[in-house]
């Protein structure tokens, strides 16, 4: 397995991978033990019915970009998007909230050219639904911070305490817990309360933390409904390109930054490619 992974690492190409799925790759490069007793249940509870299709292109993109170099925001990710707005408002912008779009069509009438930002669909999706904990005490041990739920069964695949990578001074000195968990769109934990959700968790919270319920501070729970693309093998192929089918309509979505998974960068070097691509057009 190490030296698969080290291969990973190492390796630009990436597009001999995207023909096979990542299972058959990690069970003929690694054998059936590493595969049953790690990455099987880090598929699985990640992308759920989808784990026996994900390409390996998928898998060699999260080993090629694991570092042990973190980074956030400073201030947060709401900072970030108040000093885009402020750019954006310094050039003679507008950043306009909470406005529906019944017709895409119609805005190539109303702008010069748009950039959408929403799934096109090209591609299944999964949603989240994530608990985040406030605790008075860490929830983790050892200052980890980022744990990966390896068992089948449990109720959430990765734990992540925030404030082991970011001091805790920056949240009132509050200990912040993320709980998180990949679902299809349908599943029942998107019509759950809060408290709900903290229900169906707290038994695997407590085989981790059993004490951890003495310093909740208090909880919240955010959900998404395409929160994470599913690629299918040879997907290189099948990227939608920039340019829409509408006149002056622009697509930059996950499902074009394939392929890297959802993260930040990459978000962000789409969002500069999109952008370069509209500014060249007359």
């Amino acid at each position: 397995m190490g030296l698969t992974l080290g291969y990973l690492k190492l390796t630009p190409f990436w597009r001999l991978l995207e023909k096979e799925t990542a299972k058959s790759f990690i069970l003929k490069a690694m054998g059936p033990t590493p595969w049953k007793f790690i990455w099987e249940p880090l598929l699985e509870g990640k992308f759920g019915e989808y784990a026996d299709k994900i390409p390996a292109s998928w898998f060699w993109a999260r080993i090629k970009k694991r570092s042990v170099c973190l980074g956030h925001p400073e201030g947060g990710f709401e900072t970030l998007a108040k000093r885009a707005v402020s750019a954006v408002e310094k050039t003679g912008g507008k950043v306009l909230y909470r406005q529906s779009v019944s017709s895409p069509g119609k805005l190539s009438d109303q702008f010069d050219r748009v950039i959408s930002t929403v799934p096109v669909r090209k591609v299944p999706y999964l949603g989240s639904v994530d608990l985040v904990l406030r605790l008075k005490k860490p929830f983790l041990p050892d200052n980890i911070y980022w744990l990966n739920i390896g068992i089948q069964g449990f109720s959430f695949l990765s734990v992540v305490e925030h404030t082991n990578l970011i001091s805790k001074q920056n949240y009132g000195n509050e200990h912040l817990v993320y709980i998180g968990k990949y679902l299809p769109s349908n599943h029942r934990y998107f019509s759950l309360t809060k408290e709900e959700i903290l229900r169906r968790h707290h038994p695997d919270l407590t085989k981790i933390n059993p004490d951890y319920k003495s310093s909740l501070l208090g909880f919240d729970v955010f959900k998404s409904l395409y929160a994470q693309p599913v690629f299918p093998l040879n997907y290189s192929w099948q990227i939608p390109p920039f340019k829409t089918e509408a006149e002056n309509i622009y697509s930059a979505a996950m499902e074009q930054i394939y392929p890297w998974d959802r993260g930040t960068n990459y978000a962000v070097a789409l969002g500069k490619k999109a952008a370069e691509l509209v500014s060249r057009q007359k």
